[in-house]
């Protein structure tokens, strides 16, 4: 997250493919609150050590689509994002070869 630091407006962020992230250091928490009111869409995809999302999404006002999908350990999930209009969650699917 130490490149993001100096980012201060997004759009879209899609976070993905990374077995060793567990959860979100406070930074990154930090961040997120920083960029709540551009972030409009985010992906969480194929992580497979994620165990929760980050506390600050229920402050994103301006996410319109939260995506989590083949997050298979994530175990806490917090109330949703308050300007949130689309959430997609898919379950691990370990029979599937496709990366989509």
């Amino acid at each position: 997250m130490m490149p993001l630091r100096c980012v201060n407006s997004i759009q879209k962020l899609k976070i993905k493919d990374n077995d060793e992230l567990v959860s979100f250091p406070i930074d990154a928490e930090q961040w997120f609150l920083q960029v709540s009111s551009s972030l409009g869409e985010l992906d969480f995809k194929r992580l497979k050590s994620l165990r929760s999302l980050p506390s600050s999404l229920t402050n994103l006002s301006s996410l319109k689509v939260l995506s989590v999908r083949k997050v298979s350990q994530l175990q806490v999930w917090r109330a949703e994002p308050q300007g949130s209009h689309q959430l997609v969650s898919e379950p691990l699917d370990e029979h599937r070869d496709g990366r989509d």
